[in-house]
């Protein structure tokens, strides 16, 4: 009811005119209404709803002119009722009037008060509306930024890095099987050597995988996750093992969804100690469902419980693509990370 009203309040504002005439029909009906009762009932109250009407729809002017207006119709609706005191009449005609004069002048007041106020307020509306679009657009503008120079931080680590190191240690392995032929003391030691050397051809290729990843780009988020199961399983020591129903091509939800998978794995090696981490992947038209549960010590480790780097990470990519995320204790121990992402229809 009461939006109704305010609807058709701002409907009259934009047509001044209308609302003049209104004001002034309405006069005229309570004229009637005021010369059939008769001159020995006042209806000085029920005038100020057209001057209402017209004061805050046509300002101050138009406001004291329907005053004006009802006071001359009260008077000719009592002197047509046959009012017998006519001076006294007049005198209370003038009385109204300069209390309606009085009305007008606090309403306008009022009025032009008001409409400052929402003048400011559709502005700053406006104005904030335009800062979160401007915000959202830099926004979108950093993440793309931001995910181009990962990627380009990730291959130059795996075709520079990774190659330089990985031609280091071929030269440390010759080193290496020169001194064992000459039965050197050294020969241990070369092979120590060695065996650094490719431990930062590990590092260095986990490093990049995580920055940059071509199975995404080229076959899509299931054949990443099944080489970052893959690579885990190889690599750590533990059981990874990847599942999933439908499929999700590349793009930014893909992107994001591989790096808090990526991260929860990491999580899960690093902190909460795990023995076996699932990967699971569930898609269709309508939305994507990412799960990551491990065996490990649980959610309560310092990482999750101070809210460190990792855990800010995945929020962060989540928040991203519009997703839910819930790290959560397993009911039989262990942390269960769960992204739920709800395409656009």
């Amino acid at each position: 009811m009461y939006r109704s009203s305010g609807k058709i309040l701002r409907r009259l504002e934009a047509q001044p005119r209308l609302a003049l005439v209104i004001s002034a029909l309405l006069i005229g009906v309570i004229g009637l209404v005021d010369f059939s009762i008769g001159y020995e009932r006042s209806l000085l109250l029920p005038y100020l709803l057209p001057i209402t009407l017209a004061t805050w729809c046509g300002g101050g002017l138009a406001g004291f002119a329907a005053a004006v207006l009802s006071t001359v119709v009260s008077i000719v609706a009592d002197i047509a009722s046959g009012v017998p005191n006519l001076h006294a009449r007049y005198w209370n005609a003038a009385m109204g009037l300069a209390c309606y004069a009085a009305y007008v002048l606090v309403l306008a007041h009022l009025a032009a008060v008001l409409r400052a106020l929402d003048r400011r307020v559709r502005e700053r509306t406006a104005a904030m509306r335009r800062e979160v679009a401007e915000r959202k657009r830099l926004n979108v503008e950093l993440q793309r930024i931001t995910t181009r120079e990962r990627e380009r931080i990730g291959q130059e680590l795996h075709d520079s890095l990774c190659q330089h190191l990985t031609g280091t240690a071929l030269v440390a392995q010759s080193v290496a099987a020169q001194l064992r032929s000459r039965e050197s003391p050294l020969a241990g030691e070369s092979d120590r050597v060695v065996k650094l050397v490719e431990q930062g051809i590990d590092m260095s290729r986990n490093i990049a995988r995580g920055l940059f990843t071509p199975e995404l780009a080229a076959t899509g988020l299931a054949s990443a996750l099944e080489a970052l199961a893959s690579e885990t399983s190889h690599a750590r020591g533990v059981a990874c093992t990847f599942d999933m129903t439908g499929q999700v091509n590349g793009g930014e939800i893909a992107t994001q969804l591989y790096r808090i998978a990526h991260e929860a794995v990491t999580n899960a090696l690093k902190h909460a100690k795990a023995r076996t981490i699932q990967i699971h992947l569930d898609a269709d038209h309508s939305e994507t469902t990412l799960t990551v549960a491990d065996d490990g010590v649980g959610i309560c480790t310092e990482p999750f419980n101070r809210g460190g780097l990792g855990l800010s990470l995945m929020r962060h990519g989540a928040a991203s693509i519009n997703s839910d995320l819930q790290v959560r204790r397993g009911a039989n121990g262990g942390t269960i990370v769960t992204c739920h992402v709800r395409r656009a229809p």
